[in-house]
């Protein structure tokens, strides 16, 4: 006989959620790019030094500001303006923050930048954004974004950080070693189907991973012959 489940009020029936992530993720080249930031507060302080971070040309607009951007503008690294946020301001910008304590100056600075198709993100509020910002750990050329599409920035933190803790230091001459190797796989392996192979083998290789903890493996790395390190690969099964 089937047993009839009763309907329990008040429990969520998660198999009736929808779960939808549209969001497209992208590694950006803000090289060079002009980014402006409107907030002269400590959140503003950490937005400005992460696009620094990325070699972006950063402009910042704020009446007052922390005196850790002040330094910014006396060292000639940022574009510093003064005054309040003025229509017009994002002419030429690649993207804008907006770090003010003022919602209704943060709504004008969201339309704007959405009436011109700037990327915008209004820091701390979710339905202010077209673009956000990820929680990144980097190691070397390493980068891992993370995103819970704006709804847990802690949960996001707490993920970096336990990839912080497998994907250590280890994985910047690892990284290196495979550059080398993939740039000798294309240039003397001709079928992409085999390259594919050989590149695969290399990093499902768990062992092989565990030797760049050693120190004097790494330093030989700058030696080493990666032709016969392909021929290597070719004839390990």
């Amino acid at each position: 006989m089937k047993l009839k489940v009763p309907k329990v009020e008040g429990i969520l029936n998660f198999s009736s959620l929808s779960i939808m992530n549209t969001l497209f993720p992208l590694f950006v080249v803000l090289k060079g790019k002009t980014c402006t930031v409107v907030g002269g507060g400590t959140v503003a302080l950490r937005k400005i030094l992460g696009l620094l971070e990325c070699e972006a040309s950063v402009r910042v607009i704020a009446l007052t500001c922390v005196p850790e951007i002040i330094q910014l503008k006396n060292d000639q690294k940022i574009e510093l303006l003064l005054r309040p946020y003025q229509q017009g301001d994002f002419t030429g910008s690649f993207l804008v923050v907006a770090a003010t304590n003022d919602l209704e100056v943060n709504r004008q600075i969201y339309q704007e930048c959405t009436e011109v198709n700037i990327l915008c993100n209004v820091v701390d509020n979710r339905e202010l954004c077209n673009f956000y910002y990820a929680s990144a750990y980097t190691c070397g050329d390493l980068k891992i974004a993370i995103s819970t599409n704006g709804i847990s920035p802690a949960l996001a933190r707490k993920i970096k950080a336990e990839l912080a803790a497998r994907y250590s230091a280890e994985f910047v001459p690892y990284l290196k070693y495979l550059q080398k190797m993939r740039a000798a796989v294309q240039a003397k392996i001709p079928e992409e189907a085999k390259r594919k192979e050989i590149l695969e083998k290399i990093v499902a290789d768990p062992g092989f991973l565990n030797q760049f903890q050693a120190e004097n493996f790494c330093r030989a790395l700058e030696n080493l012959d990666f032709v016969k390190e392909l021929d290597k690969w070719c004839h390990i099964p």
